[in-house]
């Protein structure tokens, strides 16, 4: 319930935006399922070792049906997709509740706000990084590329149907962008051997 709540939240913004934007850089039908593919991970490392005790003590208590390990897993998925059974787990661990609701709340932050920037950088993006070539639209996301910092931001791999990828870091990336044109400068200047350089968009 706690993740169809956000990807719903989710999908409200950014039909919103959908219709704000003119060229639009990503299918609003699908681009819900594309940022989610990034959320089971990180709610797992929130709640995987209460959900290992709790498998444990669900088997001491006989409630778990089945002959083999496989079927009494599935059982206790069963149990916990009881709405009883979950409320009572949330309030037996209140701050893993707090957790995974603050975990959902930022990916619904950062998703929007990473769309948000890809469409008003759109036109720029296209001119600096795909001059010849359409881009086509947003097909996948990878997430947590790095640490993650300032209510769960982290760099993204942007991956498009054309076969382009990004890198969008969280920042500003001016310092970047000028130690790009440092090592140009030096480049002109007889380099030897020759910087390798980036293209970057602040």
């Amino acid at each position: 319930p706690l993740i169809q709540k956000g990807r719903n939240k989710l999908a409200r913004k950014v039909q919103k935006l959908h219709k704000t934007q003119g060229e639009s850089p990503f299918d609003p039908t699908k681009v819900i399922d594309i940022f989610y593919a990034n959320l089971p991970q990180q709610l797992l490392g929130i709640c995987s070792r209460t959900m290992v005790l709790e498998l444990q003590v669900a088997g001491l208590q006989g409630v778990l049906q089945g002959n083999t390990s496989q079927e009494r897993f599935y059982s206790f998925i069963q149990y916990l997709c009881q709405r009883d059974r979950l409320l009572a787990l949330l309030q037996e661990y209140p701050i893993m509740a707090r957790q995974l609701v603050i975990c959902i709340e930022q990916w619904v932050n950062f998703s929007l706000e990473f769309l948000t920037h890809l469409s008003a950088d759109w036109h720029e993006i296209k001119n600096n990084f795909s001059p010849n070539k359409d881009p086509g639209q947003l097909v996948e996301v990878r997430g947590s590329e790095g640490d993650s910092h300032r209510q769960g931001r982290s760099v993204i791999v942007a991956k498009f149907s054309s076969g382009l990828q990004l890198v969008y870091k969280p920042r500003s990336l001016s310092v970047d962008v000028h130690f790009q044109q440092l090592l140009t400068w030096l480049n002109d200047r007889g380099a030897n051997p020759p910087f390798k350089t980036i293209n970057i968009l602040d």
